[in-house]
């Protein structure tokens, strides 16, 4: 993590872990999260621009 950063966010962590599989060509079949994440638009969003598709149960 770069010096000048201090705390980034559980959901934006996530994300970031599905970049870094992502680049090593490995796409988990499926993705599970709490309503914690599910709640959060940014999170939902960032899938959606990885062509995740949501739904929430």
């Amino acid at each position: 993590m770069p010096d000048t950063e201090h705390h980034r966010p559980k959901w934006q962590l996530a994300l970031d872990m599905l970049d870094e599989l992502d680049g090593i060509a490995l796409r988990p079949a499926a993705l599970v999260a709490d309503t914690g994440y599910g709640a959060n638009a940014d999170f939902r969003h960032g899938l959606e621009d990885r062509d995740r598709p949501t739904s929430c149960r």
